[in-house]
C-alpha cells in the first residue's frame, strides 16, 4: 500500500542516518531500525514472488497467437475433429501447459497434445468433460513405447525425456490413440 511504502521510505532514511553516524549513540534504536529493515526485505520478497507468479500465469501475446493458430488449424481440418496434436518450439514445460490450458478453455471439447521439438517434453490436456479420453493413459502408452517418463491425471498429464528424433512418429501414435478412443 501507499502508506506502508511511505513508512518504509521514512524507516530507510532513518536507518541510513544511523548507519552513517560515526559514533552511534543509541544501539537499541539502531537494532529497532535493523529489525524494521528485515521486515521490509521480507515483505518486498513476498511482493516480488507474487508478482512473478502473476506474470508467469498471464499469457503472453505470443502464447495467445499460438492458441489462436492451433484452434484455427483444428477448425480447418474438419468440424468433427476434436483434437490438436502439434509439435512446437517451446522449451518451457510451464508455457506448454499454459498454451494447452488456453486451448481447452476456448474449446472444451478439444484434446490437446503438444510436443516440444527442443526438449522432448509432451503435454496432453483435455477437458474434464472428455471422459472417454484419459491423458494419463496416453502419456503412459507413449512413454512405454518411446521411453522417457511421466504421469498425471485423466484431464492433464505430461512427460519428458522423449526422443526428439522420433517426434513425427510420436505425434502419429498420439493421434491414433486419441482417434481410437474417441
Amino acid at each position: 500500500t501507499e502508506k506502508s511504502t511511505s513508512e518504509n521510505q521514512v524507516l530507510y532514511k532513518q536507518l541510513n542516518q544511523l548507519i552513517n553516524q560515526k559514533n552511534p549513540t543509541d544501539l537499541k534504536q539502531k537494532q529497532h531500525y535493523l529489525n524494521q529493515l528485515k521486515i521490509m526485505v521480507v515483505d518486498a520478497k513476498k511482493v516480488i514472488k507474487s508478482l512473478k507468479k502473476a506474470t508467469a500465469k498471464a499469457p503472453s501475446s505470443q502464447q495467445k497467437e499460438l492458441v489462436k493458430q492451433l484452434i484455427e488449424a483444428k477448425k480447418k481440418l474438419t468440424q468433427t475433429t476434436n483434437y490438436i496434436v502439434s509439435q512446437q518450439a517451446i522449451s518451457d514445460i510451464n508455457v506448454m501447459r499454459q498454451v494447452s490450458d488456453q486451448c481447452v478453455a476456448q474449446d472444451t471439447s478439444v484434446i490437446v497434445a503438444l510436443l516440444s521439438n527442443t526438449q522432448g517434453q509432451l503435454i496432453v490436456k483435455c477437458s474434464k468433460h472428455n471422459q472417454h479420453i484419459n491423458a494419463a493413459k496416453i502419456i503412459k502408452d507413449v512413454t512405454q513405447k518411446y521411453g522417457g517418463g511421466g504421469g498425471g491425471r485423466p484431464d492433464m498429464a505430461q512427460a519428458g525425456g522423449l526422443p526428439i528424433k522420433d517426434s513425427t512418429e510420436i505425434l502419429d501414435f498420439i493421434t491414433s490413440l486419441i482417434t481410437t478412443h474417441a
